[in-house]
């Protein structure tokens, strides 16, 4: 029976790998959460996805991925991925504590969030009252009630969305003049008083009044701003993750697999899209080719 690695148990690796599954695979899926959604769990409401009505919070989409895997008995092994070496159609994956041989290896590690060159934010450990998810800031700050978010993308907004359902107020930052958010998104933003929106806004650093965080920036009219707060967000963007692959394993392109039996699925390959359904179709595309590839060998 022909084994099939899965990294990541985001929307494309548990497509992958119930798919894999489905056609008869001996699949292994390895996430460092060990549950399955990765980012979609932060998520405010997942709503353009193909049959999911009502729409559902990212942590509810996330429940629904686990429930898919345990309906196909997959597991998702709590484990880190340190390496992978080989060639076409015969892989070693070097995990926490283990090492296995693969016939196939699906990628499906998601995205790291870029660390803005902020004086107080590059140099964080991680437990100042900095945070870059939001379920991340839900979980180890869960008394918050005002939070200060950096950035003026889709995920800033979506995020400042779920902490207002949690009861936060939120003072979000633009640096553009102009958000790059369009539509209903944008729209719900504004219609939400708990939303302070500021655009042209440079922060210019970070740092600690005691136990909380202080965060000062300026304006576009010149004026100095010192917001404190019970936490800060930073989500100024996000780059696709991929430490555990060797630079002959690394893609050239966006191709889904740029080595016979290794795949790049997901916004591991698509880079900062962050859109399930298209993640989940990467996974399925990944799985259907490696199927092909076994009926031609």
């Amino acid at each position: 029976m022909k084994t099939v690695v899965v990294i990541g148990a985001g929307p494309a690796g548990c497509a992958a790998a119930v798919q894999c599954r489905r056609l008869g695979f001996d699949v292994r899926l390895f996430d460092r959460q060990g549950q399955a959604g990765g980012l979609v769990a932060n998520g405010f409401l997942i709503e353009n996805y193909p049959g999911i009505e009502p729409p559902v919070t990212g942590p509810a989409f996330a429940a629904r991925l686990q429930a898919l895997l345990q309906r196909f008995s997959v597991s998702v092994l709590a484990s880190s991925v340190h390496r992978i070496e080989g060639t076409s159609h015969s892989f070693t994956v070097h995990a926490d504590g283990e090492t296995l041989t693969a016939d196939a290896v699906v990628v499906a590690t998601g995205t790291a969030p870029v660390v803005p060159d902020i004086p107080g934010v590059q140099n964080s450990d991680g437990h100042d009252g900095l945070f870059f998810e939001v379920r991340e800031l839900e979980r180890r700050c869960p008394a918050a009630s005002d939070v200060v978010i950096i950035g003026g993308g889709e995920a800033s907004f979506d995020y400042a969305l779920t902490l207002t359902r949690m009861g936060v107020s939120v003072k979000l930052l633009c640096r553009r003049t102009q958000p790059r958010v369009h539509g209903r998104l944008a729209e719900q933003v504004a219609a939400e008083p708990l939303i302070h929106l500021q655009t042209d806004v440079q922060v210019i650093r970070l740092e600690r009044d005691g136990a909380r965080p202080e965060v000062h920036a300026l304006a576009g009219n010149g004026e100095s701003l010192r917001l404190t707060c019970d936490a800060v967000l930073a989500a100024v963007g996000r780059r696709r993750s991929l430490p555990i692959l060797p630079g002959n394993m690394l893609p050239s392109t966006d191709a889904l697999t740029p080595l016979p039996g290794l795949y790049i699925c997901g916004d591991a390959r698509l880079g900062t899209l962050g859109q399930a359904v298209m993640a989940a179709g990467d996974g399925m595309a990944a799985a259907v080719d490696i199927a092909r590839a076994g009926s031609l060998h």
